[in-house]
């Protein structure tokens, strides 16, 4: 049975399927629902000639999320129309995903999903808290913001600032967890600035511990040595520093220096078994690549590099591997200016590379291992 308007459309029948010109001759549509019906599958194109539509209503239908349905996943992507979150009922693989979110498995390909607005962002770091979107944002200009995922809204909506008397200039962002807490953490690189650890209580984050001032940090880093969680900072104005977290206090102290290694720009951390080693990025002179020995970092492997802002170590199964980036030259045979970072991202058994770049556009780059034998 149904309810006929020049606007609207309401179906009140246990539906299990629809014919592809069923709404052939209304082109004023503007409200469509086939809600809370027994629908698998919807035919393609169903909704052509209707330009008008400003709602669709698809919810509580039993839809089958296969190469059927593709053509609604990408209607739903370039429609004006609103259209409510449904879920697959089957396949057992896509058993109650979000329709809405199911374009990167139909497209293969990577696309733009929302966007915060900023100016001279530095960095974006994501972090989960209970299920919990957030996304802190690091800029130059403008003050420094975390943004939370609304998910009724399907969009990020700011939920504070940073403190900008701590965090003048910020350079790079950490996210870590220590017994249960969420924390992160902004290197700051200006003379009156103060690189901050700031904490989740339950509604916010607020400073938690102030490190070093004035020593114009451009990179922390967070990792386990020997169990324990520490940070490493550089700067440009001293040799990398090390700290670690007291268990009492609740605050990291300093513990060392890493020594003969000055103006380093960047610490990362990769572990191969149980050996821990970090890869050392340096602007002026060679990178470095050093091993924990159980009481300090040793020197392993010197890596020419000119101009460098990034040396980023990732893993793809049981390869390992540490892209260079110079801001002099294309990135080895990576076709990159002056890149900033390397962001490995597994999808669908398949392995990406997200390469950032401060001249040009991201690149994405796709692991594949090739056969040479034959």
């Amino acid at each position: 049975m149904f309810w006929i308007s020049l606007h609207s459309l309401f179906t009140a029948n246990n539906l299990e399927s629809i014919d592809e010109d069923a709404f052939l001759g209304l082109p004023h549509l503007e409200y469509l629902s086939l809600a809370y019906n027994n629908l698998e599958t919807l035919p393609k194109d169903l909704f052509n000639g209707l330009e008008a539509l400003t709602k669709v209503d698809l919810r509580g239908n039993q839809f089958s999320c296969d190469c059927k349905l593709k053509w609604l996943v990408e209607w739903i992507y370039s429609t004006n129309a609103t259209v409510d979150q449904i879920h697959c009922k089957g396949p057992a693989s896509q058993l109650d995903k979000k329709i809405n979110d199911l374009w990167d498995h139909v497209e293969m390909v990577f696309r733009n999903f929302d966007d915060i607005d900023s100016t001279s962002t530095v960095i974006c770091k994501p972090l989960v808290i209970d299920d919990q979107l957030f996304v802190i944002v690091a800029q130059l200009f403008g003050g420094s913001h975390i943004y939370k995922r609304d998910t009724s809204a399907n969009k990020f909506i700011k939920l504070q600032g940073i403190d900008i008397l701590k965090i003048r200039k910020p350079n790079d962002v950490e996210t870590f967890r220590i017994d249960g807490e969420s924390f992160f953490v902004v290197a700051d690189s200006s003379k009156a600035g103060s690189t901050t650890i700031y904490k989740w209580n339950g509604n916010g984050f607020y400073s938690h511990q102030s490190l070093h001032p004035w020593y114009r940090d451009t990179d922390v880093e967070f990792m386990e040595i020997s169990s324990k969680p520490h940070l490493v900072l550089s700067s440009s104005s001293q040799r990398p520093v090390i700290y670690q977290w007291n268990k009492g206090t609740k605050l990291f102290d300093r513990r060392t220096d890493i020594p003969e290694m000055e103006d380093v720009y960047a610490v990362k951390h990769f572990q191969v078994n149980s050996e821990l080693f970090i890869c050392l990025t340096r602007f002026i002179g060679d990178s470095k690549v050093m091993r924990w020995d159980g009481a300090l970092f040793r020197e392993l492997q010197t890596v020419p590099s000119r101009g460098s802002m990034v040396f980023q170590p990732f893993s793809v199964g049981s390869w390992q591997y540490a892209i260079l980036g110079s801001d002099y030259s294309f990135t080895q045979e990576l076709n990159i200016q002056a890149p900033r970072a390397f962001s490995p991202v597994s999808i669908d058994n398949r392995q990406f590379l997200l390469a950032s770049s401060f001249k040009g556009k991201t690149q994405i780059y796709e692991h594949l291992v090739i056969d040479l034998s034959t």
